[in-house]
């Protein structure tokens, strides 16, 4: 596997994010723990627990498992991974809730956003690209592709409505009748999408 990273100097590596992505493979995740050096936990779907390989992973690694059918029991892992983002450790998540199998950006949960705002701080929207070919939705043999992973610019939650986490389903992303100061929208992940121009003549980073 090949990850290649662009724009990581838009962040600050000594501060806590809640890392926003796009969701293309379960390769994802070790590409996004190569890309940013950083120790973040993932939250993940608590399904994953029992795949063979990756349930273990996740669990070795320390991630948050969630159970989106339990409403209430979600809203509580979401609080307390609000209190650890606080208290300074920074959390990936998929903004999608799931793999795309097409490739196409679906609508976003809004859970990864409260969070961010319950725990006031930035959310910073990251692109994959390329994971897909690396590792198709119904394939296991890892291919030699490159994974480009690009890093937007931290989007401010300090001023954004900080409501409770309860406040209507997880599961359901912002509204697009929703004012200048709701979540962001898939727009903001658009804009750290790679771009087609020629590479980076950075060295890509092997595993």
């Amino acid at each position: 596997m090949r990850v290649q990273v662009e724009e990581l100097d838009n962040i600050d590596l000594s501060k806590p994010y809640v890392f926003v992505v796009n969701h293309q493979s379960m390769i994802d995740i070790p590409a996004m723990q190569l890309a940013i050096p950083i120790n973040m936990h993932m939250i993940a779907k608590k399904e994953l627990l029992s795949v063979p390989f990756l349930g273990w992973y996740i669990k070795a690694a320390g991630m948050i498992p969630i159970d989106r059918r339990n409403g209430p029991e979600a809203i509580e892992t979401f609080r307390k991974s609000a209190l650890r983002v606080a208290g300074g450790e920074s959390v990936l998540a998929f903004a999608e809730g799931t793999r795309s199998r097409n490739g196409v950006i679906m609508p976003f949960k809004k859970g990864p956003f409260m969070l961010a705002m319950q725990a006031g701080v930035p959310v910073v929207p990251v692109a994959i690209e390329g994971a897909r070919k690396a590792l198709p939705p119904d394939g296991f043999a890892v291919r030699p592709e490159l994974i480009r992973i690009r890093v937007g610019t931290p989007i401010e939650t300090n001023s954004l409505d900080r409501g409770p986490l309860d406040r209507g389903p997880l599961d359901r992303g912002p509204s697009t009748a929703a004012p200048s100061t709701a979540a962001p929208s898939t727009a903001a992940l658009s804009t750290a999408a790679p771009s087609t121009a020629a590479p980076s003549t950075a060295a890509p980073s092997t595993a």
